[in-house]
C-alpha cells in the first residue's frame, strides 16, 4: 500500500512540473511557448515572411507565415 501511494505521489508531482518523455523539456517550452514552422524549420521568434499572392491569405495553426488557401492564387 505504501509503495502504491508513493508511486502515485511521484507521478502527480512529475506531471504537475510539466515534464514529458515525448516532448521538449519544461525549460524549452517556457522559453518558446508558441513555436511556429516556416520552411521546414521551427522558430520561436517572428520570422520574415513573403507576402502571399492572394487576396485572403490564411495562417494555419503552428505555421509562422500566411499562405494562400488551397485552390486560390
Amino acid at each position: 500500500m505504501i509503495r502504491s501511494v508513493a508511486f502515485v505521489l511521484v507521478v502527480l508531482v512529475i506531471g504537475n512540473l510539466g515534464f514529458s518523455i515525448n516532448d521538449n523539456t519544461r525549460q524549452e517550452r517556457e522559453q518558446c511557448p508558441h513555436p511556429c514552422l516556416a520552411g521546414g524549420q521551427t522558430y520561436c521568434h517572428p520570422v520574415p515572411c513573403p507576402f502571399p499572392p492572394c487576396d485572403n491569405p490564411v495562417t494555419s495553426p503552428g505555421d509562422c507565415c500566411p499562405h494562400c488557401p488551397t485552390g486560390t492564387v
